[in-house]
Protein backbone atom coordinates (compact mmCIF):
# COMPACT_ATOMS: atom_id res chain seq x y z
CA UNK A 1 0.00 0.00 0.00
CA UNK A 2 2.81 2.73 0.70
CA UNK A 3 4.42 1.55 -2.71
CA UNK A 4 1.28 2.21 -4.33
CA UNK A 5 0.96 5.75 -2.45
CA UNK A 6 4.97 7.06 -2.76
CA UNK A 7 5.25 5.47 -6.55
CA UNK A 8 3.64 9.00 -8.38
CA UNK A 9 5.90 10.74 -6.04
CA UNK A 10 9.35 8.94 -6.66
CA UNK A 11 8.12 8.76 -10.69
CA UNK A 12 7.45 12.68 -11.00
CA UNK A 13 11.16 12.90 -8.88
CA UNK A 14 12.68 10.59 -11.38
CA UNK A 15 11.59 12.39 -14.46
CA UNK A 16 12.94 15.53 -13.46
CA UNK A 17 16.35 13.83 -12.62
CA UNK A 18 16.45 12.50 -15.93
CA UNK A 19 15.16 15.23 -17.54
CA UNK A 20 18.06 17.46 -15.57
CA UNK A 21 20.60 15.00 -16.53
CA UNK A 22 19.59 14.82 -20.46
CA UNK A 23 20.20 18.88 -20.01
CA UNK A 24 23.51 18.34 -19.03
CA UNK A 25 24.45 16.09 -21.72
CA UNK A 26 22.80 18.37 -24.37
CA UNK A 27 25.02 21.12 -22.60
CA UNK A 28 28.07 18.75 -23.10
CA UNK A 29 27.33 17.62 -26.47
CA UNK A 30 27.18 21.65 -27.22
CA UNK A 31 30.84 22.46 -25.76
CA UNK A 32 32.36 19.17 -27.96
CA UNK A 33 30.61 20.36 -31.00
CA UNK A 34 31.94 24.16 -30.49
CA UNK A 35 34.97 22.70 -29.55
CA UNK A 36 35.72 21.61 -32.97
CA UNK A 37 33.79 24.25 -34.37
CA UNK A 38 30.97 23.10 -35.26
CA UNK A 39 28.86 26.08 -33.86
CA UNK A 40 25.95 25.45 -35.56
CA UNK A 41 25.09 21.94 -34.19
CA UNK A 42 26.22 22.95 -30.78
CA UNK A 43 23.60 25.92 -30.94
CA UNK A 44 21.01 23.09 -31.80
CA UNK A 45 22.31 20.79 -28.94
CA UNK A 46 21.40 24.19 -26.78
CA UNK A 47 18.39 24.41 -28.33
CA UNK A 48 17.08 21.42 -27.95
CA UNK A 49 18.74 21.58 -23.62
CA UNK A 50 16.48 25.19 -23.76
CA UNK A 51 13.37 22.67 -25.09
CA UNK A 52 14.11 19.99 -22.56
CA UNK A 53 14.32 22.52 -19.26
CA UNK A 54 10.52 23.62 -19.91
CA UNK A 55 9.60 20.33 -18.74
CA UNK A 56 11.61 21.09 -14.80
CA UNK A 57 10.83 22.31 -11.79
CA UNK A 58 11.66 25.62 -11.24
CA UNK A 59 15.08 25.06 -9.49
CA UNK A 60 16.02 22.72 -11.40
CA UNK A 61 15.35 25.01 -14.19
CA UNK A 62 17.41 27.63 -13.14
CA UNK A 63 20.10 25.25 -12.78
CA UNK A 64 19.65 24.24 -16.28
CA UNK A 65 19.66 27.82 -17.65
CA UNK A 66 22.63 28.27 -15.65
CA UNK A 67 24.20 25.81 -17.42
CA UNK A 68 23.01 26.55 -20.87
CA UNK A 69 24.45 30.22 -20.36
CA UNK A 70 27.85 29.15 -19.08
CA UNK A 71 28.21 27.16 -22.56
CA UNK A 72 27.08 29.90 -24.59
CA UNK A 73 29.61 32.00 -22.99
CA UNK A 74 31.81 29.62 -24.05
CA UNK A 75 30.42 29.27 -27.45
CA UNK A 76 30.98 32.89 -27.93
CA UNK A 77 34.64 33.10 -26.65
CA UNK A 78 35.48 29.88 -29.00
CA UNK A 79 33.75 32.08 -32.11
CA UNK A 80 35.49 34.92 -30.93
CA UNK A 81 38.82 33.80 -31.03
CA UNK A 82 38.51 31.42 -34.36
CA UNK A 83 37.50 34.60 -36.02
CA UNK A 84 40.63 36.47 -34.91
CA UNK A 85 42.46 33.64 -35.95
CA UNK A 86 41.12 33.95 -39.10
CA UNK A 87 41.80 37.38 -39.66
CA UNK A 88 45.35 36.35 -38.82
CA UNK A 89 45.72 33.96 -41.44
CA UNK A 90 44.22 36.13 -44.02
CA UNK A 91 46.83 38.27 -46.11
CA UNK A 92 45.49 41.67 -45.44
CA UNK A 93 44.94 42.91 -48.90
CA UNK A 94 44.97 46.83 -48.29
CA UNK A 95 48.66 46.77 -47.56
Amino acid sequence: MLKSVTSPAVSKREKQECVTALCSLYCQWALLEGNQGDFTAAKKYLAEAQLLSSQLSADAQQQCQEQMTQVETMLQRWQGMEACMEDLLVPNEES
